[in-house]
């Protein structure tokens, strides 16, 4: 049969939805042998005849018959082919040519084209229009433990990073996930940008490199820290800040003592900066005290003159014009004409006097800006807010903070990044952290890890056995089984000397070990001829003779001890008569024949053991 080359994709897949069950499966290209189909069920490699049969083939199309049931989700069942790569037909030199046979050669051949097309297509490779380049991997040794590379100007294959390294970045994925978010507004907007504007606050904690091992040392209070670490990065930022302020550390506590007169000039802000304003004018009415005294006893007439500020302006501007009009006797005359009014004018002429010598303040008062200021500061509010300023501790305390260095500091303080630091400084949970770390219990801890400093950094040191030992208790927890045994450790250790013994001679204890056993039957396994045991059930010792265990030694219980003289019997006589011994035997002379008679001899050594 010939092959459509227009249909000759070696590869169908099928999805069977979830519950349904399909038997028959189309194989719609041409294959030859059923052992040329490779059939998948959810990626799972299935067996022919064990799972699947076929129909069809020998250069024609056919089905697959496998009974599957979709899964949750549905199941996808993939067919492919794959023709081994051999010649079936040899064609004869001579004689009729077998076109059959070549038919069915040629669609081999191009089924497997197709086959390796089909794995080609599958494939990574290059695009056609990609310029030329290496796909040559580098050799084994160097690309052992590697992820596959490609040059940066050539775009070659090379060794690219570590897998270890590539698998510690994912790791950490969720942590650079969360980077991310915390940039892009997931989380928060521009953070990360925001502490990069601060990196040189950062670079300021280098020099403090070794106040920073010192808190290593208190790591139970470190981690009550690490709850508000974003905070203690931002008081890190400010380090000078704070060197500066822990300079000031008794103007700080007289500012603390006199919190609630700040608190009350916070809420005026708006009207010190008013005040800050006119400084210089603040400082000149503070150089003429007594005056405004005088002033604030006349107020009815400063607000009569204050109506008429233009006019005293227009007159204070023709002072000369006065003098000559003092100088003008005639007019004087007119004018004691009005002399009612004069007196009248006369009854006033202290505080007349008084204005007098405040000419050029007055002037000062009448402008328009100044009128406004005083207005502003006439309020009620601002007049309560002012008399308690007035109080001495506060004049005390603003004096101190008038002072240039620490204007320069309000100056830093006052900057938005500090601001926003402050801001986060001041809530609860970080105003709580901080009053735990300000107790005295604590202070007086962490500067007795300060001054143990020593034996914090020999603690880190050991950094990898407290790691072991941390591994051991969490997991075997063989130090805990020892230290529930300390006692038998103890009295071991009190016998060091014997243990040392025994280690020395270790070859000879494992040699007796080997040869002397107890038990409470006879060993069948690791047998020496010569080996001793001792049978705890019938209280024998017993030695191995190579090929059963006998007894080590005979029982003399009854038996007749030689220096008893035969006392161990109830009757020697009949013992000696028993034996054939004569009853004079010990007076014979040794010249005596019976003395020597083989008879007696063995007699008696039988009677004395």
């Amino acid at each position: 049969m010939t092959i459509n080359l227009s249909d000759n994709s070696p590869r169908i897949s099928y999805l069977v939805a979830a519950g349904v069950v399909q038997s028959t499966f189309t194989v719609p290209f041409e294959f030859f042998a059923e052992e040329s189909l490779n059939v998948y069920v959810d990626s799972v490699l299935k067996t022919l005849t064990t799972d699947y049969t076929t129909t069809g083939g020998n250069g024609t199309t056919g089905s697959v018959l496998i009974s599957v049931t979709g899964a949750s989700g549905g199941s996808t069942v993939v067919i492919t082919r794959e023709i081994p790569l051999e010649r079936t037909t040899d064609f004869p030199t001579s004689g009729p040519f077998q076109i059959s046979a070549l038919n069915t050669e040629l669609d081999r051949i191009v089924a497997i084209a197709a086959d390796v097309q089909d794995k080609s297509i599958r494939s990574i490779r290059a695009a056609d229009s990609d310029a030329t380049a290496s796909y040559t991997l580098p050799l084994l040794d160097a690309r052992k433990g590697t992820v596959l590379g490609f040059n940066a100007t050539s775009g070659n294959v090379e060794v690219g990073p570590k897998i270890a390294d590539v698998q510690s970045l994912s790791d950490v994925s969720a942590d650079i996930a969360l980077l991310a978010d915390i940039e892009d507004g997931t989380t928060a907007t521009n953070a990360i940008t925001n502490v990069n504007n601060v990196r040189t606050h950062i670079s300021t904690l280098g020099p403090i490199s070794s106040d920073i091992t010192t808190v290593s040392g208190v790591s139970s209070n470190v981690t009550t820290v690490a709850g508000i670490s974003a905070n203690v990065t931002t008081v890190s930022g400010i380090s000078s800040d704070v060197t500066t302020l822990a300079g000031i550390s008794s103007d700080v506590t007289t500012a603390a003592d006199n919190d609630a007169n700040i608190t009350t000039v916070a809420g005026i802000s708006s009207n010190v900066t008013t005040v800050a304003g006119v400084s210089g004018d603040v400082t000149s009415v503070a150089g003429i005290s007594a005056n405004v005294t005088s002033v604030a006893g006349v107020t009815s007439d400063v607000t009569t003159v204050a109506g008429i500020s233009g006019n005293v302006s227009t007159v204070a501007g023709i002072s000369s014009d006065v003098a000559t009009v003092a100088a003008d006797g005639t007019d004087i005359g007119i004018v004691a004409g009005i002399s009612s009014n004069i007196t009248t004018v006369a009854g006033d002429s202290a505080d007349i006097q008084s204005l007098g010598a405040l000419s050029s303040e007055i002037g000062l008062l009448g402008v328009a800006s100044v009128i406004t200021d005083m207005s502003t500061l006439g309020a009620s509010d601002v007049v309560n807010d002012m008399s308690a300023l007035g109080a001495s501790s506060n004049i005390t305390a603003m004096g101190l903070l008038g002072t240039s260095a620490v204007i320069t500091d309000m100056g830093i303080l006052g900057t938005a990044d500090v601001v926003a630091d402050m801001n986060v400084l001041g809530t609860t949970a970080n105003v709580t952290a901080m009053n735990v770390l300000g107790t005295s219990a604590n202070v007086t801890a962490m500067s007795t890890v300060s001054g143990s400093i020593a034996d914090v950094t020999a603690v880190a040191a050991d950094a990898t056995d407290i790691g072991t030992v941390a591994t051991d208790l969490s997991g075997s927890d063989n130090i805990g089984t020892v230290a529930g045994s300390i006692s038998n450790v103890n009295n071991v250790g009190g016998s060091i000397a014997n243990v040392n013994t025994v280690a020395s001679n270790l070859a000879s204890v494992n040699s007796f070990g080997e040869t002397y056993r107890i038990a409470a039957s006879d060993p069948t396994t690791s047998l020496d001829e010569g080996d001793l045991y001792f049978d705890t059930t019938n209280n024998v010792m017993k030695v191995y003779d190579g090929s059963a265990w006998v007894a080590a030694y005979a029982s003399l219980s009854g038996a007749l001890a030689v220096v008893n003289n035969l006392s161990d019997v109830p009757s020697a006589s009949t013992a000696r008569t028993n034996l054939g011994i004569d009853a004079n035997y010990y007076t014979k002379t040794a010249s005596d024949a019976r003395y020597a008679s083989a008879d007696d001899a063995l007699a008696l050594s039988i009677a004395l053991g």
